[in-house]
């Protein structure tokens, strides 16, 4: 059976770094800035809009303020992965969403997804 699903976008830009990166992307290990940008995926059950994508991406965006929180500086995620923040979205939207998808990538060049 077809499900429906929609998806909502929310970026920002922070630096973070890989603390235990190897030897050959040693580089990786000092702060270096990206755009996050996180994609939400949740399902609805008709096609009246039931979540809306502007609320959805609001509740993208309240994430990012309560993740600022937590870390004093959202330009800063320090050691926190693609794979961290995707998990931490997930965990946060699934409270009151029917979520199936999350994605954050690295400039919109290497993404993490975690999934229903």
């Amino acid at each position: 059976m077809a499900r429906t699903l929609v998806t909502a976008r929310y970026s920002f830009p922070a630096l973070h770094h890989w603390p235990n990166a190897p030897q050959g992307r040693h580089y990786l290990s000092h702060p270096h800035r990206h755009q996050f940008v996180c994609d939400a995926t949740v399902e609805v059950t008709h096609g009246d809009r039931e979540v809306e994508f502007h609320d959805l991406a609001a509740d993208i965006a309240e994430w990012a303020r309560q993740f600022r929180t937590v870390h004093r500086d959202l330009s800063n995620v320090g050691g926190q992965s693609c794979e961290h923040l995707a998990r931490s979205l997930f965990d946060w939207l699934a409270i009151g969403l029917p979520v199936v998808r999350v994605s954050v990538s690295e400039d919109g060049e290497f993404t993490s997804t975690v999934e229903a």
